[in-house]
């Protein structure tokens, strides 16, 4: 008889970037990174998980360099709406939209870019 080994997961680990917060909003993610363990840094890394846009006018994302190289990356692209429903739920809430985009908006309706280089964009970290 052979034995299962035990797995034992680790903590997932957040790194967030943000794109054109406001100081109020960049607090409240602040807040939400110490309560989480994450890391924020101001340019997109291999490492990093998210990338935390600004809500635009009716609610649409304002498309910026991190934006796109987010969605090149296929890396979770979501509105700041997702801090504060994590906030308020105390836990991080599920993520709608990896790497897509359809009409200047985030879409989970359309193919994944998986097929796009994460690389694509190593060289460039201005905004």
């Amino acid at each position: 008889m052979v034995d299962n080994p035990v797995v034992i997961e680790e903590p997932k680990k957040y790194s967030f970037v943000y794109s054109r917060l406001a100081l109020p909003l960049l607090a409240k993610l602040k807040e939400f990174a110490t309560k989480i363990n994450a890391s924020i840094t101001n340019n997109i890394t291999d490492e990093t998980t998210h990338v935390i846009l600004a809500p635009g006018s009716d609610n649409k994302a304002i498309i910026t360099y991190k934006f796109l190289k987010g969605v090149a990356m296929n890396l979770w692209v979501v509105n700041f709406d997702w801090v504060l429903r994590s906030l308020e739920n105390n836990k991080v809430q599920p993520e709608y939209c990896r790497g897509q985009i359809v009409n200047d908006r985030c879409s989970c309706d359309v193919g994944s870019l998986e097929g796009i280089d994460r690389h694509a964009f190593a060289g460039n970290t201005s905004r």
